[in-house]
This record gives C-alpha cells, sequence and structure tokens, in this order.
C-alpha cells in the first residue's frame, strides 16, 4: 500500500510495567536478498522498571533455551545496543535500552530477567516481555561505480 500510515507497534497483555517510550520503524521488503539498516538516529527502546540494588539485570531476546542476550546492565559494552535509563541513580526504575541500527532481525519478544547477586544462574523475576515488529520500505543501497 503505497500511503499506509499506520506505523504501530503491538504490546500484548498490557500493564502498568509496560509504561515507556516505544518507536517503530517502517520496513517492506522488496527484495527479500538484502538487508536494511537504518540511519544512525532510527532506534527501538524496550523499558523496564526495578530496582538495582543487590540484583544483576539482563535484557534477552527470545526464550529460553535459544534467548539471545542484548544487554546486561553492569557491565554495558554491547555494540548497537545504549542503556538511556539511569541506573545508578538512587530510586532508579528505569532500565530503557536504545537498539540502533535496526534490521528485520530486531523483530521479537525482549524479556528483562532479575537475577539475584551471587546467583546468575537462578531468575528471581521477569516480565512477559516486549514484542517488537519491524515493518517499513526497502530503499537500496546507492550504486557503486
Amino acid at each position: 500500500m503505497a500511503n499506509q500510515t499506520d506505523y504501530s507497534i503491538r504490546i500484548i497483555d498490557v500493564s502498568p510495567k509496560d509504561a515507556g517510550t516505544y518507536y517503530c520503524v517502517k520496513l517492506t521488503i522488496r527484495h527479500p536478498d538484502m538487508e536494511y539498516i537504518s540511519g544512525p538516529g532510527t532506534y527501538v527502546s524496550v523499558s523496564v522498571e526495578y530496582s538495582l540494588t543487590n540484583s544483576i539485570f539482563l535484557i534477552f531476546k527470545g526464550t529460553r533455551p535459544n534467548r539471545e542476550l542484548i544487554y546486561n546492565f553492569k557491565s554495558g559494552l554491547f555494540p548497537r545496543v545504549t542503556q538511556i535509563g539511569k541506573t545508578a541513580k538512587a530510586g532508579n526504575r528505569d532500565f530503557s535500552i536504545r537498539i540502533s541500527e535496526i534490521t528485520l532481525a530486531v523483530a521479537g519478544t525482549y524479556l528483562c530477567v532479575k537475577f539475584k547477586e551471587g546467583k546468575p544462574g537462578i531468575e528471581y523475576q521477569s516480565g512477559r516481555g516486549t514484542q517488537v515488529f519491524v515493518t517499513g520500505e526497502l530503499t537500496p543501497p546507492p550504486s557503486v561505480m
């Protein structure tokens, strides 16, 4: 559809903890063998609200057993993922991240999982997850001559 303007993100089982900012990129695949890479200003924000005290928070994409670690709030250093919540601030409950350079591979369910300090293999608490959809128009890269 050429002039479609609905670029919605669908979140299932909404609860107060889902409050936050969500961004959507519209992507339509006309050439399935090409990968879409967004500009530096395009991002997806995934948010969660908890306290960091005596806990470790990790954001995963997908569910066990094949989930992928997306971000660790204690160690950081993940390419394309930036922490935007103020986890060092006393009383903080905002553990938001920003994912840049969006591709189709970003689509999926993201979960924030809380682990107790000293027990990294035992999940203490997690949410239901945030479902991220990626849709839009593909623009071919400029031709190189």
